[in-house]
């Protein structure tokens, strides 16, 4: 019977629970009295509760454990999903285990209540930044160093795969106040859901062709052509762009389906001129389209490119050929040329 995908992830959601664990065990310790007296503890913060905050130095973490903070060099299996998305994204380890205590309370509503407890509020069911690094720093000054894997040029918030939220308690919230959580999409990939994210559905479709260029009415030096280039991109393991011109909708998305079909490949198609309609959403939106296609190892085929050929249009279609084939379409002055005349 073939793993699971949470059997790869296990490993690191058991060293969380262990963090969690001893975190909890101090909590209770550390308010045992106002645990026994109070039943509206997290609801509210009491003189005593204000004076034990100062017990601590400033910044000190609150439930890291005497534990070794580097993952083993086998602890993440080099063919599992989380591998795949740590060397595509350059995440560090330390990135994992936030990702694991962003991931748990989409296993289980138990780390609800736990993240809760930690935070000493009943509206924290989320986990906020403070928590993160409460858990996973051994000191003050690593506190303060590891305040950058949440800052908008690390990988994890500059890739959206993390997204902060401000304190909803606060009209301003300070970096450690505020919570986050797992983009959807990273959640979908990293426990292997069917389908397509549920974001894109309006401009996409996921389809598993079930044809091939067999299939196709095609001359043989045709469907020659298109084996040789599949076989040496395979080889190569380079990205291949192919432009179809032609009136024939059909038959050119029946050439693409053909093509995912020889490589065993899910086919995600684009309506482009649906995405353009909403121009500030269209470099977002086409960051997911892309990242959905490496997660699905899916065959991208863009239909409706001529929404883009417009003046109005050229940032657009620029992104856009920047993006799916760096290169393709460029001046000598190393500019990109759109295919049409502005004037």
């Amino acid at each position: 019977m073939p793993n699971s995908p949470l059997d790869n992830l296990l490993p690191l959601l058991q060293r969380l629970d262990q963090r969690l664990e001893y975190a909890i065990a101090l909590t209770k310790i550390t308010h045992q009295e106002s645990t026994d007296t109070d039943s509206y503890r997290g609801l509210h913060v009491n003189s005593e509760d204000a004076r034990r905050s100062l017990s601590n130095p400033p910044g000190v973490p609150l439930f890291y454990p005497n534990a070794k903070t580097e993952l083993p060099s086998d602890f993440i299996p080099a063919d599992s999903r989380l591998a795949q998305l740590q060397q595509q994204f350059e995440l560090s380890d330390f990135d994992l285990e936030i990702i694991a205590i962003a991931l748990a309370p989409e296993l289980d509503r138990r780390y609800d209540a736990i993240y809760a407890y930690l935070q000493d509020d009943i509206r924290c069911k989320l986990p906020s930044v403070d928590l993160a690094l409460n858990l996973l720093c051994p000191h003050a000054a690593d506190k303060l160093a590891k305040r950058i894997h949440f800052a908008s040029e690390s990988p994890l918030i500059r890739h959206n795969l993390l997204h902060l939220v401000p304190d909803s308690t606060s009209a301003k919230s300070t970096l450690l106040a505020r919570e986050f959580y797992l983009d959807n999409q990273i959640v979908r990939f990293l426990l292997a859901q069917p389908g397509i994210d549920e974001r894109l559905a309006p401009y996409c479709q996921l389809i598993h062709p079930t044809i091939s260029l067999i299939n196709l009415s095609l001359t043989p030096e045709l469907k020659q052509g298109f084996k040789t280039l599949l076989s040496q991109n395979s080889q190569e393991n380079k990205p291949l762009s192919f432009y179809f011109q032609g009136t024939d909708i059909p038959g050119k998305l029946q050439t693409a389906a053909s093509l995912a079909g020889e490589l065993q490949v899910p086919l995600i198609t684009v309506n482009l001129s649906v995405i353009i309609e909403n121009k500030n959403n269209f470099q977002p939106t086409l960051k997911l389209i892309l990242r959905e296609a490496w997660f699905q190892k899916a065959v991208l085929y863009l239909d409706g490119l001529d929404s883009l050929y417009g003046e109005e249009q050229v940032i657009y279609y620029q992104y856009l050929i920047e993006a799916i084939a760096p290169g393709f379409g460029k001046n000598p002055d190393n500019t990109l040329a759109p295919p049409f005349n502005p004037d």
